[in-house]
């Protein structure tokens, strides 16, 4: 982690602007989830992806008291990472655990399609470009804009191309 810079985060930091665009991708991943739900009926899959989504709903709020001046409730922003982990591991674990639930060849075709497959390539290049801000992430409030607007980009466009499957 050499050269990596630690950032004290600070109330004054954060403004609603900042708070209100985190509230886009956690909106997207929502439309998602409703989609896939519909797509591939799951429970273990609703499970994790409500995991994911709280983790998404905390860090929100968690800028949200911040912008308003309400103090940093560092728990509220701790509670991501479990939260995240937990939620994509069992949505991972639910293509094991129901994969008869899942039509392989048809969702190749439709995950390839013309325009949902741009929209998934889009989605995919996003989240490779997550977790590389992850590695060096800082806490900055620049850091926080840059991974809202990559997040928001990304989940926007699985949002998009899932539509585009209905």
């Amino acid at each position: 982690m050499r050269g990596k810079r630690k950032h004290n985060v600070h109330e004054e930091d954060f403004t609603l602007k900042l708070a209100i665009q985190d509230t886009l991708p956690v909106l997207f991943f929502l439309g998602s989830m409703v989609v896939v739900t519909f797509l591939y009926p799951s429970i273990l899959f609703v499970i994790g992806a409500s995991c994911s989504l709280i983790a998404g709903v905390t860090k929100v709020i968690w800028k949200f008291i911040m912008a308003l001046k309400m103090g940093n409730k560092k728990w509220l922003s701790s509670l991501f990472i479990p939260f995240q982990c937990v939620g994509f591991s069992l949505m991972l674990i639910s293509l094991i655990v129901d994969r008869r639930l899942i039509h392989l060849e048809m969702m190749w075709k439709a995950v390839c399609s013309f325009p949902a497959g741009l929209f998934f390539l889009a989605g995919i290049l996003g989240m490779a470009g997550m977790i590389i801000l992850a590695m060096q992430f800082d806490q900055s409030v620049k850091s926080h804009w840059k991974a809202q607007w990559l997040n928001m980009a990304a989940q926007g466009c699985f949002f998009i191309g899932l539509l585009l499957l209905l």
